[in-house]
């Protein structure tokens, strides 16, 4: 199912440097499926990856990929979407854990903690909007 997902200015490079991740790793699979299998004629599970790929690839279409934050809307299927924004928030609790650690050693002061929470708390939220938009009932088309 298809969604459209409203990324806050201050998340958008947390989100477009999980879909560049996730792109390359699927890149990464395709390339992998080829050399393991040359001339075995399956291109079954190649097409499935690649399928997997231009969806990424839609997303990253829609994207401005300049140095300023500015938020986004992206449109595309929720599952992807979802990946993304889970990847990006994996990252940030683990960049939250870290200034936990700087902070017990004197090298971070609350501030650094208090930032790193409120981008857990945002990513969070925009996992959520995905989650009750997928709870959504699906409008019928018009006739």
């Amino acid at each position: 199912m298809r969604t459209l997902l409203a990324i806050p200015a201050r998340l958008t490079p947390l989100v477009v440097d999980a879909l560049m991740t996730n792109y390359a790793a699927k890149a990464e699979t395709i390339s992998k499926a080829i050399v393991s299998e040359p001339g075995s004629g399956q291109f079954a599970p190649t097409r499935a990856h690649r399928d997997a790929l231009l969806e990424v690839d839609e997303l990253l279409d829609q994207l401005d990929f300049s140095p300023a934050r500015r938020p986004i809307e992206i449109a595309g299927e929720r599952d992807v979407l979802a990946t993304a924004v889970h990847d990006a928030l994996t990252t940030t609790i683990a960049l939250l854990a870290a200034e936990c650690d700087d902070y017990w050693r004197g090298a971070a002061g609350l501030e650094d903690i208090a930032t790193a929470n409120n981008t857990t708390r945002e990513l969070l939220r925009l996992l959520r909007a995905i989650e009750i938009d997928a709870t959504a009932p699906t409008p019928e088309p018009p006739s």
